[in-house]
């Protein structure tokens, strides 16, 4: 975990030419990120990392690595154009 999580990191910031402080967990889901894992980004300088678990925020009760999403067809529907 740390290996990917650090060379992730490098590499974005190479090929961006800029510091990351917003990262994704892959698929994000509860199963996928722990305490160490958010332990180990903030000692790599992230500040945000939002989960796809899906939900809503509260301005004041948010954690910032455990940011929840409200996705576009997740109810199993497409988006419907008309």
């Amino acid at each position: 975990m740390q290996m990917d999580i650090e060379l992730s990191i490098k590499l974005l910031e190479h090929n961006l030419k800029n510091k990351i402080e917003h990262y994704s967990y892959p698929e994000g889901q509860e199963e996928h990120f722990n305490e160490d894992v958010i332990s180990f980004l903030k000692k790599n300088g992230i500040k945000i990392s939002p989960s796809a678990i899906h939900g809503i925020n509260c301005l004041d009760n948010t954690n910032l690595f455990n940011l929840r999403r409200v996705m576009v067809g997740i109810s199993g529907k497409p988006f419907p154009f008309k």
